[in-house]
Parts: C-alpha cells; structure tokens; sequence
C-alpha cells in the first residue's frame, strides 16, 4: 500500500510499504524524523474515516520513544497522509545559522 509523508524527516514523499506497518517502523521508511521535529503531535490523515467514523489523528510518537509504549499507534491505512512538523525554537536556529551564513558571505 501507498502512504504519505510530508515534513521534518529525511526522506519525506509518496511511500510503499507492507500492510500492517506501523508508524515506528514507517519512520525508519522515510530515513527517521529530523533533528527538531515535532514528535509529540504527529497529523495523520485519511483518505477515507475509518470504523470509528475519524478522518483525522495526531498521536505522540515521542511518548514512544521515551517509554516503548506502542499503545497510542493507529491502524496505518492505504493513502494515509503524516505531517511531521518543524518546532519552531528547530527553525529559529536553522534561520539563525543562515542568516550567519549570509553575514559571514558578505564579510568576505
């Protein structure tokens, strides 16, 4: 089956994995999340609601992976969409490295 993984891990995209992956093993997929990703509000999408009638979920993978607990994964099913977002302090500091980066440049 086909899903979706857009935002801060390493190779995000259009993926095809076996069915019954989960979402741990999906991170390892698409190369693990970045460094600075928010982990704690991971947005999953349908594309058709499941038995429960819900289209959307965000889940906390990062209590995954302080605890192991694998109680908060969901189902993954075909064309589902995960947004892995950037914290804001992660992109703050990647703004502030590239804005050195410009200064230094023009110090040149």
């Amino acid at each position: 089956m086909n899903v979706n993984v857009w935002g801060h891990v390493n190779r995000p995209g259009r993926h095809m994995v076996f069915d019954g992956i989960d979402i741990a093993t999906l991170l390892s997929v698409v190369g693990g999340p970045k460094s600075g990703a928010k982990l704690n509000k991971v947005k999953i999408f349908r594309e058709v609601s499941d038995e429960n009638g819900q289209i959307i979920y965000t889940i906390d993978i990062g209590n995954f992976l302080k605890t192991g607990d694998r109680s908060e994964f969901i189902k993954i099913m075909p064309n589902d969409t995960f947004i892995i977002e950037q914290k804001a302090s992660s992109y703050i500091m990647e703004q502030i490295g590239t804005i050195n980066t410009i200064l230094s440049i023009l110090n040149i």
